[in-house]
């Protein structure tokens, strides 16, 4: 991934981590990769929170993509790109429905 990015210029810090029952209700928008993703998030939900903070990261891609966005490593050699243009293009439309949400 490390290398697909740099020949975007992008570069990569910080670290992954394992979602925590605080980000519930600390974050109003929480986005899963794929289906296994979001029915893990859905089955750790606490109750009382309000379940359409849980999305596809996918909903923010042209419906002409997979609605899920695949795992780099099982693409082969053009994987990373693949999804690296689909990650550039979901923050693009995420930033702009952050930006409209703010504005109501």
């Amino acid at each position: 991934m490390r290398e697909a990015a740099a020949r975007r210029s992008i570069s990569f810090f910080g670290q992954s981590r394992k979602y925590r029952e605080s980000d519930f209700s600390d974050f109003d928008l929480i986005l899963a990769m794929d289906q296994r993703n979001l029915a893990d998030l859905e089955a750790a939900f606490p109750p009382g929170e309000s379940r359409s903070k849980l999305q596809l990261f996918g909903h923010f891609i042209a419906p002409s993509n997979p609605p899920e966005v695949p795992d780099p490593y099982y693409g082969g050699g053009k994987g990373f790109d693949i999804v690296l243009d689909m990650v550039e293009e979901g923050c693009s439309n995420l930033v702009q429905f952050i930006l409209e949400q703010q504005a109501v």
